[in-house]
């Protein structure tokens, strides 16, 4: 949020001029309802024990490396802003802070650094990057770092939750401080009534559940005619603390990567750590 801009305001981000609402520090001040599972337990954010020690050859961007070995890993637990690498069409231009994260962790692992990980439960994503939580070698969580710079978000993709909480709370304090992207008018949530069109990439988005759909293997929350969150029943075991399908009329924060489903802007939430409950 920018200097003595009043909670609520509206901002015009970048040259496509689309609203995004200024709310993180309304967000904070109020009674915000956090909904997470109870299964995850409140985690120390520095190393107590991991799964192997490797060197790091070079930092690809804010939450990727790359080691010594061949392997490239993905910080498990966060997503930092986007680089635009050459010949990547779905951006062409940085994100606010993408390079201010990367030289950040560029800093911390200096070639030929020293990690620790932790790998995931779920060890690989789609793109076969070991999925990991990346330690310094005086123990230091590489993601908790830059939550609490402000210099990424946390998000959450079960079955890989450990650290939940420790992750949520170091994020609440870049958010309290308003560090980093949470400064940042670019990462305001974007209104759902006003997206625009081919909307790509990782966003924030607000908007009051106007209606829900129950299918035999989804659940779809709509925040008006143009964006919907989808929620496959697989995941609805997650979201023990309260039911999305009791969540009609309820204003939400969602995060995550945006498709298109139908000509219709989507995000699919995996886990109730990507959605916060405003009213």
């Amino acid at each position: 949020m920018i200097k003595g801009a009043p909670s609520g305001a509206f901002f015009m981000s970048g040259k496509h001029g689309w609203p995004r609402q200024s709310y993180w520090q309304a967000a904070i001040s109020l009674p915000l309802i956090l909904i997470f599972t109870g299964n995850a337990t409140a985690n120390d954010c520095r190393r107590h024990a991991f799964d192997d020690s490797a060197t790091v050859a070079y930092v690809v961007d804010g939450d990727t490396l790359r080691l010594d070995d061949g392997r490239k890993v993905r910080l498990i637990g966060i997503n930092t802003p986007e680089i635009a690498h050459k010949g990547k069409r779905s951006r062409t231009s940085d994100e606010p802070l993408a390079r201010k994260a990367r030289t950040t962790v560029r800093a911390l692992l200096p070639r030929k650094a020293r990690v620790y990980l932790k790998f995931g439960r779920q060890p690989h994503d789609r793109y076969h990057r070991l999925l990991a939580h990346v330690y310094l070698n005086d123990g230091r969580n590489l993601s908790a770092i830059l939550l609490k710079k402000g210099l990424a978000s946390q998000i959450i993709f079960p079955p890989n939750t450990f650290s939940l909480r420790c992750y949520q709370e170091a994020e609440k304090h870049a958010r309290k401080q308003r560090l980093g992207i949470w400064n940042e008018p670019y990462y305001h949530p974007l209104d759902s009534q006003h997206l625009p069109p081919k909307l790509h990439g990782f966003h924030f988005i607000r908007g009051r559940v106007s209606h829900i759909e129950r299918r035999q293997h989804t659940v779809w929350l709509n925040l008006g005619d143009d964006f919907a969150v989808k929620i496959n029943r697989k995941d609805l075991q997650h979201f023990t603390t309260s039911a999305p399908t009791q969540w009609s009329g309820r204003e939400i924060i969602v995060r995550g990567w945006v498709n298109h489903h139908h000509k219709k802007a989507i995000i699919r939430a995996r886990h109730p750590a990507s959605i916060e409950i405003i009213s």
